[in-house]
């Protein structure tokens, strides 16, 4: 585990892949190990070529791991973000509102949540999100998210007729 969460934190998703296939050869019931894969294949989909074999691994290794252990807010986060990827926006949603549920007071479950609501087209809903988000100290990204949508929800209505 600890090999395949190093490979990951240096972003070297092949080694963080093969680490935790490895030991879940010995361990197939390991929580942690199944969300290091998962989370694996879905960080290294921008620069793989991430497949739809990839997505529909990293979905089922992040489920097998919210089974394993229902109370880990990151594996919840995971899967809500490796299921709004897979297109199952339903499932994304449940997945963000539980992250939010298990900890809230962590800003990272309500920015994601602000943005998986963003990109699907849910504005308001997203500016609601955000400012929410912004109430959470040590939010990353919500305070430029918030000021960039708002900034096109100005634009839109002024070239409204």
């Amino acid at each position: 585990a600890l090999q395949s969460e190093n490979a990951l934190l240096t972003k070297d998703y092949p080694a963080a892949i093969s680490a935790a296939r490895e030991a879940l050869s010995d361990h197939p019931d390991h929580a942690r190990l199944r969300r290091l894969l998962g989370e694996s294949f879905l960080r290294s989909a921008p620069t793989s070529g991430f497949t739809e074999r990839d997505q529909i691994a990293a979905v089922a290794h992040l489920r097998r791991s919210v089974e394993l252990d229902p109370g880990e807010r990151w594996t919840r986060l995971m899967l809500a973000i490796a299921s709004s990827s897979s297109g199952d926006l339903e499932e994304a949603r449940r997945q963000h509102l539980e992250a939010i549920r298990l900890d809230p007071g962590a800003p990272a479950p309500r920015e994601y949540y602000a943005f998986f609501l963003e990109t699907s087209g849910r504005t308001a809903e997203a500016l609601q999100a955000y400012e929410v988000a912004l109430l959470v100290p040590g939010a990353r990204f919500a305070y430029e998210r918030f000021n960039a949508l708002r900034e096109e929800e100005r634009k839109r209505r002024a070239r409204a007729p």
